[in-house]
């Protein structure tokens, strides 16, 4: 079971789908199962790996320790993000809002 999904163009600057249309592949695994964790390990391994050539990337919104630290991913795949960092600072000068995970994220 492999759900695929395709979500349209998005003007949201931190959208995956701001340059275009995108079909995501979800890969579900179920918290406390045997083996999940390998699982997703692998899926997002094999994605930075071999699909990067195709501008696939994994969905941030998942566990995956394999981007947290790739801020150039990350960059290389959300081209608005500089225009989202001067608006976030322009909005939030003191960084009241900035998250754990933004800050992970390089965002």
């Amino acid at each position: 079971h492999l759900p695929v999904r395709f979500v349209p163009q998005s003007k949201a600057y931190l959208s995956q789908c701001h340059t275009g249309s995108k079909m995501y592949i979800d890969v579900p695994t179920l918290d406390g199962v045997h083996g999940a964790e390998q699982v997703l390990d692998r899926n997002q391994k094999f994605v930075l790996d071999t699909l990067r050539e195709y501008n696939g990337i994994i969905h941030w919104g998942k566990v995956n320790y394999h981007l947290y630290s790739r801020h150039d991913i990350i960059e290389s795949h959300y081209p608005m993000l500089p225009v989202w960092k001067r608006v976030r600072e322009q909005l939030d000068p003191i960084g009241m809002f900035h998250s754990y995970f933004a800050k992970k994220m390089g965002l």
